[in-house]
């Protein structure tokens, strides 16, 4: 149950760059979720320039090779931020747009040697349109010299650049989403866009949750809250959440000494649980040496199911 709401921070977290402040005002209104990440920001953290470093091996170069023929830039030093939303869970329905240097000229060579493509223009913008491998079409478009917009729909595409122009309603909700210091954040509204499907009891029962990573003070600072119906319902899942931590607890001394299970018990020891009226934040603050100590360690991955 912990696990499931730090988990949607850790893995959005290790998609590689994680938000100049999140500009409200790039979001269609009906989103129901978003994920907006800083990456220039993220850079000049110290968990940035460590996982920078460990992107430097030769089959990452080779990806981020493939990556710069296509756009002529790196993200890893060219990207500014991303933003990812939509007003369902279904993959078809995201908007993704990313910020920074790209170069539109050579990618669109590119995209004219797939047999599928096909250019729209519409307006000031040219649309442009192709079939995955997979089938799965690709609506694609440079809103500005910084700014590209991707989608999987044509009416979606068409509604994102509205917003993006200010010519459709946009989202404004900087307190569910996050403020300006954080480094990535993440938000969905659970109730409409079906949490209470999850496996986790406590997204069952919440209507909202949020997550925000920073770094402030020599010190990574994870924050989930959930939000439930009524304070009452919060309580419960206050309860739930302090009894699976306990339980985390109990499981990790039970194993053998060793580094890893040191650094997995530091981070479960450094969770905090708290209920403010119907709102449930997790939080978890640790030295960003432990932090990256944390992001090495097996026992941490065996847990979130990634070996």
């Amino acid at each position: 149950m912990v696990k499931q709401v730090i988990v949607l921070g850790l893995a959005a977290w290790t998609a590689v760059a994680l938000a100049a402040p999140l500009r409200e005002t790039g979001v269609a209104a009906d989103a129901k979720w978003i994920v907006h990440g800083d990456a220039a920001g993220f850079r000049q953290t110290e968990v940035g320039k460590y996982l920078l470093n460990e992107l430097s091996n030769p089959t990452n170069e080779a990806l981020f090779a493939a990556f710069k023929s296509v756009w002529n830039s790196d993200p890893r030093t060219d990207l500014d931020s991303y933003t990812l939303y939509g007003a369902t869970a279904a993959p078809a329905d995201a908007v993704v747009i990313l910020r920074g240097r790209h170069d539109m000229t050579r990618s669109t060579a590119v995209f004219k040697t797939n047999s599928t493509y096909r250019l729209f223009t519409e307006g000031r913008f040219s649309i442009h349109h192709w079939m995955e491998v997979s089938s799965v079409p690709t609506w694609l478009c440079g809103f500005d010299d910084r700014t590209v917009v991707i989608t999987r729909k044509h009416e979606l595409m068409r509604q994102a650049l509205a917003v993006l122009e200010g010519k459709a309603p946009s989202l404004q909700a900087p307190e569910a989403i996050g403020g300006a210091t954080n480094y990535l954040v993440a938000f969905a509204n659970l109730k409409a866009i079906g949490g209470e499907a999850a496996q986790s009891i406590a997204l069952q029962h919440a209507e909202s949750v949020n997550f925000t990573y920073t770094e402030r003070q020599d010190q990574v600072v994870l924050t989930s809250t959930l939000r439930a119906t009524e304070s009452k319902t919060a309580g419960k899942l206050t309860a739930v959440l302090q009894g699976a931590l306990a339980t985390l607890e109990l499981n990790s001394e039970a194993k053998p000494d060793s580094a890893d299970r040191e650094a997995l018990l530091r981070f479960i020891r450094n969770i905090s649980v708290r209920q403010q009226q119907e709102r449930v934040t997790v939080t978890a603050i640790l030295p960003v040496t432990d932090f990256i100590a944390l992001t090495k360690s097996r026992a941490l991955q065996q847990w979130l199911g990634m070996r």
